[in-house]
């Protein structure tokens, strides 16, 4: 696997936002929109940001209502982001490590009560 440098502040032109693993644990993520789907308020998706000085890193990831009420992520788990993680030279550490280190953000969040509001009633889609 090969490893693409970037030096610190530079412009991306690939859309990522670029941040350390270390830094990642820094970040403040605010709740940005959720989503429940029309044919039902049992499902949906929720995005999350943190801004930078460099940018804003989104976050988002699909949810589902179990029948008990609680709100989880749905399966397969994914996260969808813009930013990259990099290592200390600089160097993309690739997709498949950040979305991991991503999820572990995503479990650390605490976002089920916020979709839980946004989402009750029929009337509530889109927030």
């Amino acid at each position: 696997m090969s490893s693409i440098q970037r030096t610190s502040g530079s412009v991306s032109t690939d859309f990522y936002v670029r941040i350390s693993p270390d830094f990642i644990e820094e970040l403040h993520f605010e709740h940005h929109s959720s989503e429940c789907l029309l044919r039902s308020v049992r499902e949906g998706f929720t995005q999350w940001t943190a801004a930078l000085q460099h940018g804003v890193v989104a976050v988002s990831w699909d949810w589902r209502c179990l029948d008990d009420g609680a709100i989880v992520q749905r399966l397969p788990r994914t996260v969808l982001s813009n930013a990259m993680l990099v290592d200390v030279h600089g160097c993309d550490r690739g997709a498949e490590l950040t979305e991991l280190e991503l999820q572990r953000l995503v479990e650390r969040i605490d976002w089920q009560p916020t979709v839980a509001k946004l989402c009750r009633g029929a009337g509530a889609h889109r927030h």
